[in-house]
This record gives structure tokens, C-alpha cells and sequence, in this order.
């Protein structure tokens, strides 16, 4: 999917789901989703039937919980591997990093492996909210800024250098969070306490299981 296309669908997506927020939550509430645990506690995969900042960083003098991002990546992104929507852009951007030696280190908040620790503790829940970044030399980002900078990390910066002026990139980013407020409804996965509930529940079952 060219990239131009897949922004177009996110921002298109943003507007009908809002739109259709009231009527949609109505429908969810009336038969939300049940607490789904599988046995041996893996990822529940939900089928997606859907359509197919400079000003939001932070840098602490503290960067003890802060792993170094490998030889090559000019940006850590921290995605959710269980977005079917996400992925479908991460693919792309991992196939052009792949290309130029990994200029993006990828971490998926949503694997049993990820450790806040590692990542400026940015708690699962945190990175569920909206997506997060880690540049070089400890920053966070978030955000939009967070796209224009995977973008530029694989020679794609045209696509996102309308947001380095400011007043775009604040449009953008409330453009954004509208879809981040929304993409577990849209992309019709459980809501986020009911997956919080899921993985502590698959937490506490770890760790009653004997090695």
C-alpha cells in the first residue's frame, strides 16, 4: 500500500469513527466483549473487518532505565504488534529500515518480552495510549513527531515535513489522538481495561506456573 494512500485511510478512518462514536459505543456496551483468556495465555489475534512533536518530547538527565538503541537506528518506535491497522504500516517501514541497515529499531509494547525498563519505563498501558519514540540520546517523543521521524529514517521525510511548522503539526496531532482515542473500537479489538485485565491475568498465571 503506497504511503500517501495508507495516511489517507488512517485520517479517513479518524473522521467516520468519529462520527459514529455514540452509535458504535452504544453497540459495544450492549455486548462488550468478555474477558478472553486462552490456555496457554498467547496473544488473542482479533480479525480487523474494517476499512481496509517537537512539542511532545521529554529528555531526563536520569536515563538508567534507557537501553541503547542499536549501531544504526535513528529511532526506537514502540508499536502494538496486536493493531492489525498498525502493522500494516510498520511492515512497510521495517522493509525500507531493512533496506538502509536498520534505521529504525522496532519493539512491540504488546510481546511478553517488553520491558519498560529498557524503554524510559513507558509502562504498556502508557504505550497503548498513543505511540511513543526513543531517539539516541534518550529522548521520548510522541505522537506525530514520532511518524516524522520513522519517516525520515527511511527516506520517506517528504511525507511528513509539512508538520515541522507548528501550526500543522498541532492540527496533526489532535488529528491523531482522535484515532489513538479510537483504533481499539475502530479496528473492533477489546477495550483497553479488558486487555490490561487479560494480561495480568496471563501475569499472575506465569507466575503460579512452576519453570
Amino acid at each position: 500500500m503506497a504511503t500517501t494512500q495508507l495516511v489517507g485511510l488512517v485520517m479517513a478512518s479518524v473522521v467516520g469513527s468519529v462520527g459514529a462514536r455514540s452509535g458504535m459505543r452504544a453497540i459495544v456496551s450492549s455486548r462488550r466483549t468478555p474477558l478472553r483468556f486462552s490456555g496457554l495465555c498467547k496473544p488473542i489475534r482479533h480479525k480487523f473487518r474494517g476499512f481496509s512533536s517537537q512539542g511532545n518530547t521529554r529528555l531526563n538527565e536520569d536515563l538508567q532505565n534507557f537501553k541503547k538503541l542499536k549501531d544504526n537506528a535513528k529511532i526506537r518506535m514502540l508499536h502494538d504488534g496486536e493493531c492489525p491497522l498498525c502493522e500494516r504500516e510498520v511492515n512497510m517501514l521495517r522493509k525500507r529500515s531493512d533496506e538502509r541497515g536498520g534505521s529504525i529499531e522496532f519493539v512491540d509494547i504488546s510481546s511478553k518480552n517488553y520491558n519498560p525498563n529498557d524503554n524510559r519505563d513507558i509502562d504498556f498501558e502508557t504505550a497503548m495510549q498513543r505511540i511513543h519514540g526513543i531517539l539516541p540520546d534518550g529522548t521520548v517523543v510522541r505522537d506525530v513527531e514520532v511518524f516524522r521521524l520513522a519517516y525520515e529514517a527511511v527516506g520517506l521525510g517528504w511525507v511528513y515535513a509539512f508538520t515541522k511548522v507548528e501550526p500543522l503539526r498541532k492540527a496533526m496531532d489532535v488529528i491523531y489522538g482522535l484515532w489513538a482515542k479510537n483504533r481499539l473500537l475502530v479496528t473492533q479489538r477489546p477495550d483497553l481495561e479488558t486487555i490490561l485485565s487479560e494480561k495480568k491475568f496471563c501475569s499472575d498465571i506465569s507466575k503460579k506456573t512452576p519453570n
